[in-house]
């Protein structure tokens, strides 16, 4: 029994801890992918149903918002449109801030 014997055989030794849990994580990370294809076949049915009814919910919740808010950006506009005209009907005020905007 020479050195190159004890060689081999201490690199075998060395070898076999790390190949077999080499092994027992690739037979873990084969049935955890097996197992997601199989959970993926049953409910990809529902997330498309899931799916189908949160389109219909944001759809219906923009119609009802967009009814909702229009008086109100309607009246914010009229708003702004009579402070416009206030504004620049005042006599001596838009003078200076038509003057103080040139300056700018």
């Amino acid at each position: 029994m020479d050195l190159a014997f004890w060689r081999d055989l201490s690199l075998i030794y060395l070898l076999i801890g790390p190949i077999i849990v080499t092994l027992l994580v690739m037979a873990v990370l084969y049935f955890a992918v097996r197992g997601m294809m199989v959970v993926n076949r049953k409910v990809g049915e529902g997330f498309r149903r899931l799916q189908h009814y949160s389109g219909m919910m944001h759809a219906q919740t923009k119609r009802v918002s967009d009814i909702a808010a229009t008086p109100l950006v309607r009246i914010y506009g009229a708003a702004a449109r009579a402070q416009t005209v206030v504004r620049d009907l005042t006599p001596g005020r838009a003078a200076a801030e038509t003057t103080s905007k040139e300056r700018s």
